[in-house]
């Protein structure tokens, strides 16, 4: 069978499975008459299909009072309640809260283990699929990772560069969309390890290139600069094909409890809804969660210590001979450093008790650092201007 009938497998009912022999049946068609097939098609038939079927839902618990014998948890182990039961309600309060925060409807918010959660969870809808996607250059290699596992191809946009700061070419962008109408674009903003974002017009423009593809704005570090004019609620009302990732690893504060979050137009929430995450988050996790999205004095601190180093580093180096400190939106620094020097600067580093990254490839000789306290960023430039 070739990679443009693999699109759904084993269906739950006899409704799913009619609706996956229809969806099946017109892309075969497609492939075998020759006709124009491209990779927003492909998203296209994809959201029909999900639409059609339906995913995995949390049996319902009855009140309490009711022996609950349904789920197969072990009642036998003499935990704690809450440790030996799935949580109450799945993630229906995280969600709600989440929905809140940003004015978007509670059917538009999901839930995963990280940001890389909920990447698993939607660029896997395209596995098989014959799907190709379009990437920015430098990036996070995860991706990398991901469609290649997925079986998706991928073109790569390169990133533009302006002296101490990378930036979306949008006019490449939209070039390339009309160019190859993939099946999605992933726009990491900030980008990892650049540290440029996207702004939320920019992201717009984009979408509305090709409706048909799915535009995945992977915002981890959203928060640690000003907000964009174009909010989410806004950017999605405008846009069904537009999903936001974010996650608590960043600007929150809480890469520990591994919670990640979409918020999704409808094409993307097509997609999401048919492959939730069972009996929802750890209820740990959630309870922390909660418990940071209701301090708002907390988060407005976080991002002010995260400036404020930032901006340390960049004063201490900037000026120097054969250094280039790249602007940043993010919790991390893109330092250039005098050609040749890379390795040699970053094993100093480390034998002064600090690991930062080493880059490679197109971006050798550069490290990336993320932002600590101000004292230990003016330490660290210290350390680099002396060794370098």
């Amino acid at each position: 069978m070739s990679d443009l009938a693999r699109i759904h497998t084993l269906p739950s009912d006899d409704s799913d499975r009619a609706a996956a022999r229809l969806v099946l049946g017109d892309v075969l068609e497609l492939h075998s008459r020759g006709r124009p097939f491209t990779g927003a098609t492909i998203t296209r038939r994809l959201v029909d299909a999900a639409a059609r079927l339906r995913g995995y839902a949390m049996p319902a618990c009855e009140p309490d009072g009711v022996a609950r014998l349904h789920l197969n948890e072990n009642l036998l182990a003499d935990e704690r309640p809450e440790l030996a039961r799935y949580p109450e309600g799945g993630d229906r309060r995280l969600l709600a809260a989440l929905a809140r925060r940003h004015g978007v409807p509670e059917e538009a918010v999901f839930v995963n283990l990280g940001a890389s959660g909920i990447i698993h969870q939607l660029l896997g809808a395209f596995t098989n699929a014959g799907a190709t996607a379009l990437l920015p250059a430098p990036t996070w290699s995860f991706y990398h990772s991901v469609l290649a596992a997925c079986r998706i191809r991928w073109r790569e946009v390169e990133l533009r560069v302006d002296d101490d700061a990378y930036a979306y070419d949008v006019g490449a962008w939209i070039a390339a969309i009309e160019r190859d109408m993939p099946s999605l674009v992933a726009l990491i903003s900030p980008n990892n390890p650049t540290g440029n974002r996207i702004a939320g017009a920019d992201v717009l423009a984009l979408a509305r290139t090709s409706p048909d593809t799915l535009i995945v704005v992977d915002e981890a570090y959203h928060g640690l600069a000003d907000d964009d004019p174009l909010g989410a609620a806004e950017l999605l009302a405008a846009a069904d094909n537009v999903v936001l990732i974010r996650t608590f690893s960043k600007a929150l504060g809480l890469a520990g409890i591994r919670v990640g979050y979409a918020l999704s137009g409808r094409m993307g929430a097509a997609l999401l809804r048919r492959t939730p995450v069972p009996f929802g988050l750890p209820a740990a996790a959630q309870e922390v969660a909660l418990a940071r999205l209701g301090d708002p004095e907390r988060l407005a601190e976080i991002r002010e210590r995260c400036r404020a180093g930032r901006d340390a580093f960049a004063n201490e180096l900037s000026g120097r001979t054969g250094f280039t400190v790249y602007r940043s939106d993010a919790n991390f620094v893109l330092t250039r450093v005098p050609e040749g020097r890379g390795l040699a600067l970053r094993d100093h580093l480390l034998g002064h008790g600090v690991q930062v990254k080493l880059m490679g490839g197109r971006l050798r000789d550069h490290l990336r650092i993320t932002v600590a306290e101000p004292a230990l960023m003016r330490r660290i430039a210290g350390l680099l201007v002396d060794a370098a």
